[in-house]
């Protein structure tokens, strides 16, 4: 058998630490990058696989997520004398508040005559009517 000299027992000796460190790092998660995993998919035999596909296999009729506040049915237009708080929250930007806000100030000053006279109404500014004029009628 063949006898290793000096320079190549440190050369074995540092491959063998330096494997044995690596393995140790990658085990226990001792790492300053974060983990990049690969995403989850339910294939259709309904067993989880990994892919190596940046978005899940989604099939064709599934509903797909949608953006924070649009989750709303944006109607055709609406007539903005006459629709209810209800009906008015399904206009883009407005909650439950600012269709209070809308009603009120209609029973209070009476038929809009423009609509920029939702101005007039707090928490309406000039980049909301934008969105919403599209959808309203007076």
């Amino acid at each position: 058998m063949n006898q290793l000299t000096p320079n190549e027992q440190k050369a074995l000796l540092f491959v063998t630490v330096a494997l044995i460190l690596g393995s140790g790092i990658k085990a226990f998660g001792w790492s300053n990058e974060p983990e990049k995993r690969l995403p989850l998919s339910i294939e259709t035999t309904g067993v989880i696989a990994r892919t190596g596909l940046n978005t899940p296999q989604v099939p064709p009729n599934t509903p797909r997520s949608r953006p924070r506040g649009s989750t709303k049915s944006i109607p055709g237009t609406m007539n903005l004398n006459t629709a209810d708080a209800a009906m008015l929250q399904r206009l883009p930007g407005i909650g439950p508040v600012i269709a209070k806000r809308i009603v009120t100030y209609r029973s209070k000053v009476g038929a809009f005559k423009s609509l920029d006279q939702l101005l007039m109404v707090e928490g309406i500014g000039k980049a909301k009517l934008a969105k919403m004029a599209p959808h309203l009628t007076l």
